[in-house]
């Protein structure tokens, strides 16, 4: 650990010169969650080799939306997906379950939902690099930024989860004030406010075939009509037999595919930001001393069960607090963090993003 933390001081140090402080929202999230934990992911620039199947899952949908709106095939997504599944060894298949094709489903029925779009994207994936406070830079990338039919600007950002939020609480979080503020700051334009792209990291289910023929007709099966009604199709049943499920399937998917509009409150969103600029001034005051020093002890631990149940650092962390050796489990469980900054050009696009589907 210790010539890990030496090397890491050189490599800050080199690149604050050459490229200067920068913060984001997720390392302002980080910073928030634990310093601890931005310590081992924004000084050391650790990750886990091994990352968890809801990080995995969340990287790909977005890579695919991504490809989807800029026209490129969506065939190069899928080849790096087989590749990587191709690496792992059975018992780490068997720990993410069949995510190539549970991820097929999921965004087959994403492009069927989302056929006729609304939202007209005037740019995709567009990064940023402006002053923020200081001589501290906010950097990031934003998924998109779209117009609606009343010619309002949005900026749409997509995120998976295991199940779709019922509570509308991202009114006042760091993300959408920071996209905002620096949407304007870099000369994209005013923006009504967020719209939350949600898609459910769960396919809808397959009816089951019943032993005295035709599909199940279960009122709690969790799936929308178009994936019952290809499960017609493939058992070569005929689709008129079914019209009460259609009925009953309508609307279910909103279970799966959602997108909240939440419109900016100047308010809320002049104290987020400047909450969030505060912030990085203690980062930066932090990060600072460890360069000059090499004192790593102000990076404090916030002991929770929950949160530290689901960090990476985990058992980085307790091995270091009980003072074992850790360098055996940074050789094998971790490795150097690639740069997030992306290298993608920002691009403006005449195509219709993919919008709810007519009935």
């Amino acid at each position: 650990m210790k010539n890990l933390i030496k090397q890491a001081r050189k490599k800050l140090k080199k690149k604050w010169k050459d490229n200067g402080y920068a913060v984001s929202k997720s390392r302002i999230g980080r910073f928030r969650r634990c310093k601890r934990q931005h310590f081992y992911a924004e000084c050391l620039n650790l990750e886990k080799i091994k990352k968890a199947k809801p990080l995995i899952r969340g990287t790909i949908i977005h890579e695919l939306v991504e490809y989807d709106l800029l026209k490129k095939p969506l065939s190069l997504v899928w080849k790096k997906v087989d590749k990587e599944w191709g690496k792992l060894f059975r018992e780490e298949k068997d720990l993410y379950g069949d995510l190539p094709g549970d991820l097929k489903k999921i965004f087959k029925g994403y492009m069927l939902w989302y056929k006729n779009d609304p939202l007209k994207y005037i740019y995709v994936e567009k990064p940023f690099r402006i002053q923020f406070v200081g001589d501290i830079l906010l950097s990031g990338v934003i998924d998109g930024i779209a117009r609606d039919k009343s010619k309002g600007r949005w900026l749409v950002e997509t995120k998976s989860r295991n199940n779709l939020p019922t509570e509308r609480t991202e009114y006042s979080s760091v993300e959408s004030a920071l996209y905002a503020w620096a949407a304007s700051k870099a000369r994209l334009g005013e923006v009504k406010g967020i719209c939350w792209n949600y898609i459910r990291a769960k396919p809808p289910t397959i009816p089951k075939v019943l032993k005295a023929g035709g599909l199940s007709k279960n009122k709690k099966i969790d799936t929308t009509w178009d994936v019952y009604r290809q499960a017609i199709k493939d058992n070569k049943l005929k689709v008129k037999d079914y019209f009460d499920m259609k009925k009953q399937l309508r609307g279910k998917e909103n279970d799966f595919f959602d997108r909240v509009y939440i419109p900016f409150s100047k308010p809320t969103q002049r104290r987020v930001l400047e909450e969030a600029k505060l912030t990085a001034i203690e980062m930066r005051e932090l990060d600072k001393s460890f360069v000059d020093t090499g004192n790593e002890i102000a990076y404090i631990r916030s002991i929770d069960d929950m949160k530290c149940n689901h960090c990476d650092f985990k058992g980085l962390c307790q091995a270091e607090l009980m003072n074992l050796d850790t360098d055996f489990m940074l050789k094998k469980e971790y490795k150097d963090r690639p740069d997030g900054s992306k290298t993608i050009k920002a691009q403006k696009t005449k195509r219709l993003s993919r919008g709810r589907k007519k009935d």
